[in-house]
């Protein structure tokens, strides 16, 4: 095999070991039925590309990072992930054998045993991953492997068991027979090896029909010398779900929503309908929260307690306090102290709220004004009497107003008070302008 090389020793299961623990991740297949200019594994999932969610699946197995095999798009792959792992990138798409075979530079005298999976494998988690590593363990084998049972193979390779039971090889579907497709013992991709085994038997993997190397392969290599395979079937199928299609990616996205959902009502937090509540990963919620239908949280969100979010509420990378209130409006970049509360039909853009009857300063995106110039303005408004005093802005500043108490909304934005009277709003005569000196009308 191209970039293989001789591993001196066989084998042994009385050989020593330290159970350190290395970690391999594949992310370097150029996802073509994704259809994509976008790298597969930087599609993302509930707001965050899907690379992310098997290196959080194998964050806490071991001290030394994971090895993230690149390939198509390595470099937007790298910006993305950052400097987190160790890149080691597989410059000839022939395989996953030839893939993992990559990573045995970066591992090699430094690990013990080499757990394996697949970059497009998000709803996999930390407890099953662990099975699989202790499996092997406790068998002292050279190879375990997670395995599925399910109805739909999803183009998965099929397990083929001996007369005793025992994993006698993996076939691929395309290679597979008639009573071999029958078959729903599913292979899902995850292997945990001895080190010393898989780098000995890596550079002998054959050459299949399609010009690559199966890392498939490797489960009859050890069948037939009776080293041990050990199948662990994973406790909920969902995490063997494999994302190569743009419905594949929707299905998970599905999965991944109802995942989260549930762990928040678990933790205290109400959910009127969690079908169509939209929650992000990196959002935090603090107990006895009510949020309603049509409600999307997102980025680093932090929500305090016993809040009331929606309906119909986006709050993106914004602070929410206890007791606050979010009613039909957009909150973005904005922290609302506690019990303050905003809408319905608000858009708050980089904006500090105060409650309790507290009047608020706020710059925000709002719509232009009749006797607007330009897309954007500041808007300072005092909630408790509905009295809006618009003060228009450059468009094009280079920053938003710095928000703060609303009688210091002009040297807050870095600019001097103009002369000209300042436009202003009522429900009795609309539009009009404000007195020509003096205070603003707030």
């Amino acid at each position: 095999m191209p970039g293989a090389s001789s591993v001196p020793g066989i084998y042994s299961r009385n050989v020593e070991r330290r159970d350190m623990l290395g970690i391999v991740v594949l992310a370097a297949g150029q996802g073509t039925r994704m259809r994509s200019e976008v790298p597969k594994v930087l599609h993302p999932l509930c707001g965050r590309p899907m690379v992310f969610y098997a290196l959080d699946a194998v964050s806490g197995l071991s001290d030394l990072p994971p090895v993230l095999v690149v390939g198509h798009g390595a470099e937007e792959v790298r910006r993305t992930v950052g400097e987190a792992v160790t890149y080691v990138e597989q410059r000839e798409q022939l395989g996953t054998g030839h893939a993992v075979l990559q990573a045995r530079p970066a591992l090699e005298g430094r690990a013990d045993e080499v757990l394996i999976l697949y970059a497009d494998m998000p709803l996999l988690t930390g407890e099953t991953l662990r099975r699989v590593v202790d499996a092997r363990r406790s068998a002292r084998a050279a190879l375990s492997i997670l395995t599925v049972v399910a109805e739909d193979p999803r183009g998965f390779g099929r397990v083929v068991r001996q007369a005793d039971g025992s994993v006698a090889r993996i076939v691929e579907e395309a290679d597979a027979t008639e009573a071999e497709r029958a078959i729903r013992e599913l292979n899902a991709g995850v292997y945990a090896c001895d080190a010393a085994w898989l780098w000995a038997h890596l550079p002998a993997l054959p050459l299949s029909r399609k010009g690559e190397y199966y890392l498939t392969d490797l489960v009859e290599m050890a069948a037939r010398e009776g080293q041990g395979v050990v199948a662990v079937a994973t406790d909920d199928p969902t995490e063997a779900l494999g994302i190569n299609t743009r419905v594949h990616l929707a299905e998970a996205e599905a999965l991944m929503r109802r995942r989260i959902n549930r762990r928040w009502m678990e933790a205290g937090v109400t959910m009127i309908d969690p079908q169509t509540t939209y929650i992000e990963p990196t959002v935090t919620i603090g107990p006895d929260t009510v949020i309603w239908p049509t409600t999307i949280l997102r980025g680093r969100t932090a929500v305090g307690r016993g809040c009331h979010l929606g309906p119909n509420a986006l709050i993106a990378d914004s602070v929410i306090g206890d007791r606050c209130r979010v009613l039909a409006s957009v909150v973005e970049g904005a922290v609302m102290e506690e019990g303050s509360d905003v809408g319905p039909f608000s858009h708050l853009r980089r904006a500090r709220i105060w409650g309790r009857g507290r009047m608020w300063a706020i710059s925000a995106r709002s719509r232009t004004r009749p006797w607007a110039r330009g897309p954007k303005w500041a808007t300072s408004v005092t909630w408790g009497t509905r009295r809006w005093a618009p003060e228009p802005t450059l468009a094009r500043a280079p920053s938003p107003a710095i928000l703060t108490d609303a009688r210091s909304t002009a040297r807050s934005s870095g600019r001097r008070r103009s002369s000209a009277p300042a436009p202003c709003w009522s429900r009795r005569s609309g539009w009009a302008a404000g007195p020509s000196s003096g205070p603003a009308p707030w």
